[in-house]
């Protein structure tokens, strides 16, 4: 059985700006897995209802054009790799400062990344 699309799932971001041209406060909705989105209202509910619909236009679209169409980042599976490319002279800074903490390569940019 086919699960239910939920468009809730998806990481949406509700933010506040102050607009000029309106002389007021508004709202504008992003969503992290799907950077072609960004709506502007009066209020954040707004703002999060026209996220929402956008959500769903959009994958009406992909499947209509047989695009792909990325699942929520809560759905997604993580390996825990990440392979990176820092260059030589990065990785040798990396390394040294690893190494004067007495830690891994690995251990200090993790630690690093969670600070």
């Amino acid at each position: 059985m086919k699960k239910k699309f939920d468009p809730r799932k998806y990481d949406i971001k509700i933010n506040t700006f102050f607009d000029e041209n309106f002389g007021e406060m508004r709202f504008h909705g992003l969503v992290t897995e799907l950077k072609t989105i960004y709506v502007e209202e009066s209020t954040a509910n707004k703002a999060f209802n026209r996220v929402i619909e956008e959500i769903e236009i959009y994958k009406d679209h992909c499947e209509k054009h047989h695009l792909d169409f990325p699942a929520p980042l809560q759905d997604q599976e993580f390996s825990g790799e990440l392979r990176v490319r820092l260059g030589k002279e990065l990785h040798k800074k990396v390394a040294t400062d690893a190494s004067q903490h007495g830690l891994s390569i690995n251990k200090y940019i993790v630690e690093k990344l969670s600070a």
